[in-house]
């Protein structure tokens, strides 16, 4: 059941960090406006995106359940 909660929230947090990184290039390090792309053009990459960093997260390990006084540390360092 743990583990469908950490599977949750990295899903929300991939989809809040992909559109915060839009904004930030485009809306506040966008002085001129010249490369301003629509979101729609980013949106479909989205699904590609999240699909990547599941898997590569599940292929680290950081699903499995890990008991022990390092669990945190060794959780940090798979997500770096």
């Amino acid at each position: 059941m743990f583990i469908l909660i950490k599977f949750f929230f990295d899903i929300i947090f991939i989809l809040l960090s992909y559109v915060t990184a839009y904004l930030i290039k485009f809306n506040l390090l966008n002085l001129s406006g010249l490369l301003l792309l629509p979101f729609s053009y980013y949106w479909n990459y989205l699904l590609i995106v999240s699909i990547i960093y599941l898997l590569s997260f599940y292929f680290w390990g950081l699903y499995k359940s890990k008991r022990g006084f390092f669990l945190y540390v060794d959780e940090f360092i798979g997500v770096l």
